[in-house]
């Protein structure tokens, strides 16, 4: 999905340029922002509740659909107004339809975000890739047949987006109506709440401590370095897609053993992280000067600089996205919300501080910090849960390392999943 991703990114740059580009990644920032506020913190909490209780998933189903669908509807309108008021203060580059799109975008994704908490809970990984696929690949498949045709255009880019996200949602729906007719249940609602309450200051300072540095840059610089900026950060985020998927299993894995009376630590799946991220990280440290104007064209030569300040920061978020959900998955809620919490709070006194000096690159050191200071506490809660230290957890082994590549060739030969 990362190379799909990075594919249409490629595409969008080269066509539309730096201004076009970052346009088009204001909009997705601002409907992820949007969309996880109005989710109330259902997608952590609908993993969790299906993996301990799978007797209630018809009702999880159904309380998704009904309540987050109205806050949804609910937080759509009132984003219209929000951005309109952005818009004229700070970023008039954005196109008026905008002002419909991104609303809609944001409802829609607010109800996939909760059903995908509820595929992973029943451990349905492989729809979960499936819808993916329809999302990311039906977008990419029309990006195509519009660039060669010659009308790819902002204006039609989050109407594609939002074809390939109702398309996946209603794909994940109909897996999820196999387990039963969706019902409404105020007692399951109100677990879901409290659950999703507790968990949804991280999942809204989560979000804000990964979306808005753009906002800042939009507000003090122009379309173009929103571009140059959003560039890095996708391909950054690109490593993130192995720790998020990780994270999921992780939550599900935890809560599961739990009920079975086995304290989980998981050390396999953070070193696995660690040599796969680390690796893949400094690789594109050493290639990104050399190959991304190729790739993207030299007018995004700009973005190398925030790219490569970004990537300590990226490998530093993977580890404590996993942290995160480890905790998450022991019924610590409160400790990972904390964590985003204050590292929101740096990020956004070290964007106000950086972007005006520094431009893009303050920018991109003011995420580093606090991607960094966010492992560092989500950790410090883990190996207080965990009967290992943190050279145990972290660091691989000559034997580690015999276990991983054990694991790959059963991967390879026999479709053996190791983690799940």
């Amino acid at each position: 999905m990362a190379a799909v991703r990075l594919l249409s990114a490629v595409l969008i740059a080269r066509v539309l340029g730096p201004e076009g580009y970052g346009i088009f990644q204001f909009a997705l920032t601002a409907s992820s922002i949007i969309a996880i506020l109005a989710d109330f913190g259902f997608n952590i909490a609908n993993n969790y509740l299906a993996s301990r209780y799978p007797h209630v998933r018809a009702e999880l189903l159904g309380n998704t659909l009904i309540f987050v669908g109205t806050v949804g509807i609910i937080a759509a309108l009132l984003s219209a107004i929000a951005i309109s008021a952005f818009r004229e203060l700070s970023f008039r580059e954005l196109p008026k339809t905008y002002l419909l799109w991104i609303p809609l975008s944001s409802l829609i994704q607010a109800v996939q975000i909760s059903l995908i908490g509820l595929v992973y809970g029943a451990s349905r990984f492989k729809e979960k890739v499936i819808g993916t696929s329809l999302h990311y690949g039906l977008f990419l498949v029309t990006v195509v047949l519009l660039a060669l045709s010659g009308t790819l255009a902002i204006n039609n880019l989050m109407l594609l987006w939002i074809i390939g996200l109702s398309t996946s949602s209603l794909y994940w729906i109909t897996v999820l109506l196999k387990g039963g007719k969706p019902q409404w249940d105020k007692a399951t609602l109100k677990k879901q709440l409290s659950y999703g309450l507790s968990s949804y200051m991280y999942n809204a300072a989560h979000i804000l401590n990964f979306r808005l540095d753009m906002f800042f840059v939009a507000h003090f610089l122009k379309a173009e370095h929103v571009g140059w900026y959003s560039l890095a950060t996708t391909i950054t985020e690109g490593f993130l897609y192995l720790p998020k998927a990780l994270s999921n299993v992780v939550l599900t894995e935890t809560a599961t053993q739990l009920k079975n009376g086995i304290k989980p630590n998981h050390p396999l799946i953070y070193k696995t992280s660690v040599l796969i991220i680390g690796t893949a990280i400094m690789i594109t440290a050493i290639l990104t000067p050399f190959v991304l104007p190729i790739v993207f064209s030299d007018s995004f030569i700009p973005a190398i600089a925030p790219l490569l300040l970004l990537l300590p920061g990226t490998f530093a978020m993977a580890l404590g996205i996993i942290a995160a959900y480890h905790l998450f998955g022991i019924g610590k809620a409160f400790q990972p919300s904390l964590a985003a919490l204050i590292t929101t709070v740096i990020t956004v006194v070290l964007d106000l501080l950086l972007i005006p000096w520094l431009g893009i690159p303050g920018a991109a050191l003011a995420s580093t910090f606090a991607y960094t200071a966010f492992l560092i506490i989500c950790l410090y809660f883990v190996l207080m849960e965990v009967d290992i230290g943190v050279k145990a957890l972290l660091i691989p082994t000559k034997q580690d390392l015999k276990i991983l590549l054990t694991i790959a060739k059963k991967v390879w030969y026999h479709g053996y999943h190791p983690f799940v």
